[in-house]
């Protein structure tokens, strides 16, 4: 369900119910080389949500321009991630959010040469680890400015380490959290059970988390899946992998995300 194009009335469910949301794809290379098509990657995982690292929309703005177009039409969700420095100050974490609006979300300049991809809308906004206290600001900037917008719903997202430090504000302006990846050794373990939940406990009401399976190979992802499942964390709602952890190829992904996707669809 693309949330650029559903009218403002159908998208009430998405936004304040379960999202149909379960696997989420971080479009980056972690090896230096040229990752697949962005449309190669929706059409062939159908992951619900792709996540563009900002500095791809300038690299790749040309290529990536009908990709996005394409990836929505199938009903997939295009985010963008923007980082900020640490200790960036109040009003600094206004002037990136009403930078990050003008280039992706809706505008009646939707040509303007400072949009790197056009009249290309994105879906929403996501904000990586940096910094570690991301100002409020920054959030209820963009939500404020969404408002503008109200034919469309944008998602906000946001990165966290399990244990990581983000304030109650923060977790009351965002929709999804993406807790980072998962390592072997923590697989079932004592603190990995307590650590997620104790995070999923201080998620407000109708706000989700995905954990991180990139970190895992692809023949652990169904049984670390599993394990999290088994906790019965009322907002854990699926998977997210990052294209590529290095020795990956499409169909790795695939079958990561189908694991993934499997469990979720267990019931």
């Amino acid at each position: 369900m693309p949330a650029s194009t559903a009218p403002a009335g159908a998208l009430t469910e998405y936004s304040f119910g379960r999202p149909e949301v379960d696997t989420v794809i971080y479009y980056e290379s972690l090896t230096g080389e040229e990752p697949p098509a962005l449309q190669d990657l929706c059409s062939l995982t159908r992951a619900s949500l792709f996540i563009l690292p900002y500095r791809w929309t300038r690299k790749h703005a040309v290529s990536l321009q009908r990709s996005i177009t394409d990836c929505q039409n199938m009903g997939i969700d295009v985010v963008v991630e923007r980082w900020m420095e640490d200790d960036i100050a109040e009003n600094s974490a206004k002037q990136v959010a009403q930078m990050a609006w003008s280039e992706y979300g809706y505008t009646s300049k939707s040509q303007s040469d400072q949009r790197p991809l056009g009249s290309v809308i994105l879906n929403g906004f996501h904000m990586g680890r940096r910094p570690l206290k991301v100002p409020v600001a920054y959030y209820r900037t963009l939500r404020e400015l969404t408002k503008t917008d109200p034919a469309r719903t944008y998602l906000m997202t946001q990165t966290v380490l399990c244990d990581g430090v983000l304030s109650d504000e923060i977790l009351q302006e965002v929709d999804i959290v993406f807790v980072n990846d998962v390592v072997p050794s923590l697989l079932g373990s004592k603190n990995w059970h307590e650590c997620l939940r104790k995070f999923s406990a201080r998620l407000p009401k109708d706000k989700w988390f995905y954990v991180g399976m990139s970190g895992i190979g692809s023949e652990k992802v169904t049984d670390a899946m599993r394990d999290i499942k088994s906790l019965a964390l009322p907002n854990f709602a699926g998977a997210w992998f990052t294209w590529a952890n290095g020795d990956e190829t499409i169909k790795d992904l695939q079958s990561r995300v189908t694991g993934a996707r499997s469990v979720m669809a267990a019931g």
